[in-house]
């Protein structure tokens, strides 16, 4: 760890940011903030080691595998080694499983994980050959398995999510997770340019599972009998869009659909992608994840009846306006930077603990 014990009320923390991909936009974004509150963001490649020096370490997701980072936590001794800060933003598994079963398997997913990779002689981590079919699946126990190896290896020092219901499931699994807003807005992820909304229903995003498939087609069909039609960005009728070409999309659209891959899943991104680009989000029934509202911030309605509520707000512009416009005021009252600044105020608060105990203490 990079602060010594007389500098940490003096000099700003060293913050390294993990990038899963080149030009990562939540890792961007991260970094603006926590420059805009006084700290040091630097960012790196979540398959690298982080760059020496740093004081602590945030991920978000993950959007890939958690090994490189917590071998290389695992390499460093508690009083060198950065603080890990992990905002949690994918699924766990199905919260009906027995507690012990989540836990069981688990830990087996997540060694599986961390046995498949390798450290390569550039510095960076590579799947051993032949192992990606044991790394394909399961990946929402891998998240939770993950979790607890890194809590009973010392390694996780917060963890994050923005889910009060998801963090009631993290206290099950033996957690004290931090609670903060969804982080859902991102500037640059749009914005209403008062377009012609030519396109009536849009999906978009992967499938993910048969359930949301088989809701999906379900959809599609009593949609097509209404004479309306769905347009699928789903990777496979239609290739994924992101960036300007995203929010061009989502500003030529009426209406977005959201439909669940498990009956539990939190899908908040989706709600501040319509809002943010004047659409208007039909879902259906979902946990409460988020601070939107239905009714109020979007509409809330059982897939069985979904394409006849569809057919009737294409019909009411004023009814759907007034529900977007909602939407839209409350996505620009979020602020990422109070998000950041809590964040960053209970890292700091628990650095300072870390600092108060007793020498040779592993934490």
């Amino acid at each position: 760890m990079k602060t010594s014990d007389s500098q940490l009320d003096s000099a700003p923390i060293r913050i390294g940011i993990a990038e899963w991909q080149e030009g990562d936009a939540i890792a961007s974004e991260g970094e603006k903030l926590l420059r805009a509150l006084g700290r040091e963001p630097v960012l790196f490649s979540a398959q690298r080691p982080p760059p020496p020096g740093l004081d602590a370490v945030f991920v978000t997701g993950p959007f890939g595998s958690m090994t490189p980072l917590g071998k290389y936590l695992e390499s460093l001794g508690s009083g060198e080694r950065p603080r890990l800060v992990w905002f949690i933003t994918e699924q766990l598994p199905d919260p009906q499983l027995p507690r012990r079963s989540i836990i069981l398997l688990g830990r087996l997913r997540s060694a599986v994980e961390r046995a498949a990779y390798r450290r390569s002689e550039d510095g960076g981590w590579r799947l051993r050959t032949g192992w990606s079919g044991l790394t394909r699946y399961g990946h929402r126990f891998r998240y939770a398995g993950d979790a607890e190896w890194l809590r009973e290896a010392g390694l996780l020092d917060l963890l994050v999510t923005g889910s009060p219901w998801r963090a009631e499931q993290l206290r099950g699994l033996g957690h004290d997770p931090l609670v903060v807003p969804s982080p859902s807005y991102y500037p640059g992820w749009g914005a209403d340019l008062g377009l012609d909304r030519d396109i009536p229903v849009l999906w978009i995003g992967k499938t993910g599972s048969r359930r949301r498939l088989r809701l999906l087609d379900r959809l599609e069909a009593d949609l097509e009998r209404r004479g309306i039609p769905l347009l699928r960005i789903d990777g496979i009728e239609q290739p994924y869009v992101f960036g300007e070409a995203r929010t061009r999309l989502l500003n030529r659209t009426k209406i977005v659909v959201n439909l669940l891959r498990a009956p539990w899943d939190n899908t908040a991104m989706r709600y501040a992608l319509a809002a943010q680009n004047g659409a208007l989000l039909v879902s259906e029934p979902t946990l409460p994840h988020t601070g939107f509202i239905a009714g109020e911030h979007f509409v809330e309605t059982p897939v069985a009846s979904m394409a006849e509520t569809i057919a009737a707000l294409l019909q009411n512009d004023a009814a759907r306006q007034e529900i977007t416009g909602r939407a839209q005021a409350a996505i620009e009252k979020a602020s990422k930077l109070e998000i950041y600044a809590r964040i960053c105020s209970e890292l700091e608060r628990r650095i300072e603990e870390f600092r108060q105990e007793p020498a040779g203490r592993e934490i």
